[in-house]
């Protein structure tokens, strides 16, 4: 592997910022390192505030700063409303239709990353952002995928991710299927059939967080059972 331009990254681990909630990780959240590590396929279910997107984005670009990878494509569904056209129809260039899709990836990694460095990782396309639209056809090379939000994917989009991984690179979803859902349609809990099938199957290692994985903040564990219960009446 080339590692010229990963090795312009800060080598020094305590120039690395490191959120005090990043320090006392569950057993789970150490699962999520080691299977991003040893698999070529890591599925991440969990509610909001379990750390899937900030522990995928940490351990990847350890890795891509290692020389290991070439780079992160991070990827989200488009959410769109009806009669809207998809993201790949719209006009300007296409990097202006994805810096929507990376500022996610920039809030997260401000937290970990030293001034101007992730200015650095995206001007070099360490960092590339895309929608599902948009990697259809595409075969990244030594790269790490990740697919966020994929309770809002449905089976074709799911489908269309998971085989644009080639050999050579490792693949990543990260989703929520019993709580956060943008979009609502025939197929809404496609992420949550594709956990149950991957589950039985090698080398896929599919993980599920629960309430005691939530380290962001306590309060979003009261926040989530408010709105279940809010839901609970609606269903009534």
């Amino acid at each position: 592997m080339r590692k010229t331009r990963a090795s312009k990254l800060s080598d020094n681990p305590h120039q690395w910022r490191s959120p005090s909630h990043f320090k006392r990780l569950t057993a789970n959240h150490e699962r999520i390192i080691q299977s991003i590590h040893r698999n070529p396929v890591t599925i991440v279910n969990g509610p909001a505030g379990s750390l899937k997107t900030f522990l995928a984005l940490q351990t990847s670009l350890k890795l891509v700063k290692q020389g290991l990878y070439e780079k992160i494509l991070y990827i989200r569904q488009n959410i769109q409303r009806p009669n809207e056209k998809g993201l790949g129809f719209r006009p300007g260039e296409e990097s202006e239709k994805l810096s929507p899709l990376l500022k996610p990836i920039e809030d997260n990694l401000t937290a970990l990353v030293p001034p101007g460095e992730l200015d650095y990782l995206l001007k070099t396309k360490r960092i590339e952002g895309s929608d599902v639209e948009m990697i259809r056809g595409r075969s990244p090379l030594e790269t790490i995928l990740v697919l966020d939000e994929a309770q809002n994917a449905d089976l074709t989009a799911l489908e269309t991710v998971m085989t644009r991984k080639p050999e050579s690179s490792k693949l990543i979803l990260l989703g929520d299927f019993k709580g956060q859902r943008d979009l609502f349609s025939r197929e809404f809990d496609a992420f949550e059939l594709v956990c149950e099938e991957f589950a039985r199957r090698s080398p896929f290692c599919v993980i599920n967080l629960n309430y005691n994985d939530i380290l962001r903040d306590p309060l979003i564990r009261e926040i989530i059972d408010a709105f279940s219960t809010i839901r609970d009446r609606l269903k009534q």
